[in-house]
């Protein structure tokens, strides 16, 4: 057995799909049965923080399907990139009520014409005559089949979709009279084909990508909630309509906080699934985190095993258990954590047995190398430009420590031009909410066990976000700096 054997995964579970699937189909943790709750339950979205596994249930919605035999699962997965022509989407149906009320049926247009392109490729849809292919021959004269949200969004804006669309003639069941289209029209024949389909098998539609969507915020928060509202409509019709079909939307949780109306909670409450990996139990061995990486051991080495155990040393860092070290370094996320075990193996010289300056060399390159870049990017569509963030790293690494007071920190910006234009305020809510910051303060009257004789270590009071999803920055509490962040900043505890 050699630690180096171990394919732990990737960070994007794209990559993970394409070159390992396996880890995706037999390497999956899925310990609350997510996966049967998607294909099978009436949730439908999928909530998280950025690393949590989203994606990874989409990737691997995706490999099920294509390894389903028979033939019974259909998932089609659409990715909202940041080239989303918002301002063609806000045009996209005529009508001149307020983006709230216009907006969920501009999406339900587009989730529509998705679901029905994926009718299309079941065989026994299509032999049984249930798909109305005369709604799928004007889709496909319009250009709006096998397409990307964006494209058919730009498509239908096209000059050549306008006069298509005016000489077009089309029929319906009742009135075989033919009459001149329009999109109005077109909107409503789709949606009398597919809220007439019946079949046995399975299709989803997934909607992945919203995390990019923070450039033009307000626009873009609008869009957002009403492509959560129009999913909620669909599936509630397709339920009644007894078709087995639904919408799937993946979302950060922390851009969802953000979104705003008035069923939105109800939504949450009654068809979302939170991912969260934190688990606050003594023997950190039995978390789902240890689990991962111990199946996914499993998958490489051929048999059980505790890497921890393993390969592993029992303490390092002054005596301190190896494992709580490790997770420490992490926001509690299968992304951080996997990526951590691969920079520690990338150092490992002997795969038999990992020393102390093997994990110190693998956690160096994972703050510097990987840790700063997801920071980054959570906070990139938050500013103008990356000098904005970097000036924020500049600040933090100008403390020149790992815990310091909000006065500390203001103090510094203030007396520095480079940071003068920073609103410190909202910086560090953004920093807390993507833990690379917490907040840390003494319990008043609590304390650990005996330290020395004579002195009784205070209890040391932690929050981050990856801890509590609810927890908010306080101002009023010492800020610390997360330990996966230090290395790059170049601060010690």
């Amino acid at each position: 057995m050699n630690f180096k054997d171990i394919q732990f995964g990737e960070s994007e579970a794209e990559f993970e799909k394409s070159f390992f699937p396996k880890l995706l189909l037999d390497g999956y943790l899925d310990s609350y049965g997510y996966t049967s709750q998607v294909l099978n339950g009436h949730k439908f979205l999928i909530l998280g923080s950025k690393g949590s596994g989203k994606s990874a249930i989409g990737s691997r919605l995706e490999l099920l399907a294509e390894n389903a035999n028979p033939k019974n699962l259909f998932v089609t997965q659409y990715i909202l990139d940041r080239d989303f022509p918002y301002k063609s989407f806000s045009e996209l149906l005529p009508g001149s009520e307020a983006p709230e009320n216009r907006y969920p049926n501009h999406w339900e247009f587009l989730l529509l014409i998705g679901l029905l392109d994926s009718f299309r490729k079941d065989v026994d849809l299509i032999s049984s005559g249930i798909v109305k292919m005369d709604s799928l021959d004007l889709l496909e004269k319009l250009g709006l089949i096998n397409r990307s949200l964006t494209e058919m969004v730009t498509t239908a804006k096209k000059s050549e979709f306008e006069f298509n669309i005016k000489v077009l003639r089309y029929k319906t069941e009742s009135d075989q009279t033919e009459k001149p289209l329009n999109i109005d029209a077109l909107f409503a024949i789709i949606k009398d084909a597919v809220y007439a389909i019946k079949s046995q098998n399975k299709h989803l539609i997934i909607i992945d990508g919203l995390d990019d969507m923070l450039s033009h915020r307000q626009k873009q928060y609008r869009s957002i909630m009403a492509l959560i509202i129009a999913a909620d409509r669909i599936n509630k019709k397709l339920k009644d309509a007894d078709i087995n079909a639904k919408i799937v939307i993946l979302c950060r949780t922390d851009l969802f906080d953000r979104l705003s109306d008035s069923n939105k909670n109800k939504i949450a409450l009654h068809s979302s699934i939170t991912l969260n990996w934190y688990q606050d139990i003594n023997n950190k061995k039995s978390t789902n985190l240890v689990k991962l990486i111990n199946l996914r051991a499993k998958l490489s080495l051929g048999k059980e095993i505790d890497v921890i155990d393993t390969f592993f040393p029992k303490t390092i860092d002054d005596n301190k258990p190896t494992l709580n070290v490790l997770l420490n370094f992490t926001r509690h996320t299968p992304r951080d954590f996997i990526e951590l075990m691969n920079r520690i193996k990338a150092h490992t010289i002997n795969g038999d047995k990992i020393t102390q300056t093997d994990i110190t060399n693998g956690r160096h390159e994972y703050s510097n190398e990987y840790f700063q870049r997801e920071i980054h990017d959570e906070l990139h569509g938050f500013f103008e430009n990356n000098d904005e963030i970097n000036s924020i790293f500049d600040l933090l690494r100008e403390m020149k420590k790992s815990t310091f007071s909000y006065d500390e920190i203001s103090q510094k910006a203030q007396n520095d031009a480079r940071f003068s234009k920073l609103n410190l305020p909202d910086v560090l809510k953004l920093l807390f909410n993507c833990s690379a910051i917490g907040n840390y303060r003494e319990r008043s009257g609590g304390y650990s066990l005996r330290f020395r004789k004579g002195y009784r270590k205070p209890l040391k009071i932690f929050t981050y976000k990856y801890l509590n999803i609810h927890s908010q920055f306080t101002p009023g509490e010492l800020i610390v700096v997360h330990k996966g962040f230090r290395k790059f900043l170049n601060i010690r505890s």
